[in-house]
């Protein structure tokens, strides 16, 4: 089952028990989802799944974001149901790998690159974010770049 297949099946599931936060969440990821198709000029195709999971990746971002904003201004109320949100766009997200594989990774992209100061960040970060695209986000990848290329 694709994600898109599985997000429309869970958003019909919550309509029919009635779990209006999460049938919210679902309706506005997928209208996400239609923008980005719009975007790319891919209405008829649809996005693919790693499209579909950078989309996903832009939404919990914007929910940790929002958390961090609302949580600084002693808002509480309002931090709620983001972390609720969170918490049900979380669940599509595919496993990340571990911090050993990432440092491998950073590793091999540093010998690849020919990286030897921290003025080549920006060329080890774009070389390990292909490598690892959709398994690692960029803040798990940017403390190992800058610890290894100090």
């Amino acid at each position: 089952m694709t994600l898109k297949e599985t997000i429309l099946a869970d958003l019909k599931r919550s309509m029919q028990e009635k779990n209006e936060a999460k049938t919210a969440t679902l309706r506005l990821f997928i209208s996400s989802m239609k923008n980005k198709e719009i975007e790319m000029q891919k209405r008829d195709g649809g996005l693919t799944e790693d499209e579909m999971t950078v989309v996903l990746k832009q939404e919990v971002k914007k929910r940790k974001d929002a958390i961090i904003e609302y949580e600084g201004a002693g808002r509480p109320e309002l931090a709620a149901p983001e972390k609720e949100e969170l918490a049900i766009l979380s669940v599509y997200l595919p496993p990340e790998v571990g911090d050993d594989v990432i440092r491998e990774a950073v590793e091999k992209a540093i010998q690849e690159t020919g990286a030897v100061s921290a003025q080549d960040f920006g060329k080890v970060m774009k070389h390990v974010t292909q490598t690892l695209k959709n398994q690692a986000s960029g803040d798990r990848i940017t403390p190992v770049v800058k610890a290894l290329l100090k």
